[in-house]
């Protein structure tokens, strides 16, 4: 048997759905978690959407994405301020740099920064297709803990 495998912006829900049953066992290295593995970090953008009349499902694994994306960047602002400093890139970048393992809930793995690196993560877990909708297939694989 081959596995098919695909990164974030392919193994998502419209891949499945575009795909049918040939996405059965597809395997994906996503670094968010999908809409259909649920995680605390989904209460958020799902009370968001549900306000809205839409649910996180049809959203998508890109909202999920974007969320993640912006609560970290709304946690920076909010340090930046709270430190009483004005709100620049610089000051929002050296707060950054401050973030050690920070939490989203479980939407994407901890976040750090610092100075010398601004990747924010190195880790994901593998998802797979299976009766149409992508489960973990893995643990958290986190590339720091190989260096």
């Amino acid at each position: 048997m081959v596995h098919f495998g695909c990164l974030n912006w392919c193994a998502d829900e419209l891949f499945v759905s575009r795909a049918g049953e040939a996405a059965e066992g597809v395997l994906g290295a996503i670094p968010f978690t999908p809409t259909t593995v649920e995680v605390e970090g989904q209460e958020g953008p799902r009370a968001f959407l549900e306000a809205q009349g839409q649910t996180l499902e049809e959203a998508s694994l890109h909202f999920s994405q974007g969320w993640a994306a912006m609560d970290v960047m709304a946690e920076a602002i909010r340090r930046t301020l709270d430190a009483g400093l004005e709100l620049t890139g610089p000051n929002i970048r050296a707060t950054l740099e401050t973030f050690e393992d920070y939490e989203t809930g479980g939407l994407l793995a901890p976040v750090s920064f610092s100075p010398e690196d601004h990747r924010a993560n190195r880790a994901l877990k593998i998802y797979q297709v299976e009766n149409g909708i992508w489960v973990a297939a893995s643990d958290l694989i986190d590339l720091r803990a190989m260096e």
